[in-house]
């Protein structure tokens, strides 16, 4: 599955896909709940720390919720 380009106009909400749906509310999900992010290969945990890295969070994890809804 190919990801999607970023675009550097806001997005259209009638565009909106169903993985930008999943996206959407699971980056809300990221940001509330704090903590999230990423292990190291020294095995230590770092922090998102911008939103570039929460958003690419939450397309990854739609990414795997459609390829889990396809595969089932």
């Amino acid at each position: 599955m190919a990801k999607a380009a970023p675009k550097p106009e806001p997005a259209n909400p009638i565009a909106w896909t169903l993985r930008d749906e999943i996206a959407m509310r699971m980056g809300a999900a990221l940001v509330v709940k704090g903590g999230w992010g990423t292990t190291q290969p020294d095995g230590k945990h770092r922090s998102y720390s911008n939103m570039r890295e929460y958003a690419e969070a939450a397309y990854s994890f739609a990414d795997y919720m459609l390829r889990a809804r396809e595969a089932a």
